[in-house]
């Protein structure tokens, strides 16, 4: 799954599809900081790219419930 989809992008997608790309990218966070723990215990730039992804996925769907 690409994690940097421009906000243009993330638009044509339907309320559930951005719901499933939510959950997918959460676990994808969580496996992510679990082997920074396990490393170095230090947080690294894909976990911060996940974040902003899911970000935009959330303001996408509060735009979409907004409206």
């Amino acid at each position: 799954m690409d994690i940097n989809l421009k906000y243009q992008d993330i638009k044509t997608l339907s309320p559930e599809e951005i719901k499933l790309r939510i959950v997918s990218l959460k676990v994808s966070l969580e496996d992510v900081r679990l082997s920074g723990l396990t490393q170095d215990g230090k947080d690294n730039s894909h976990s911060r790219k996940l974040r902003r992804s899911i970000a935009r996925l959330l303001t996408a769907l509060s735009v979409e419930a907004a409206a």
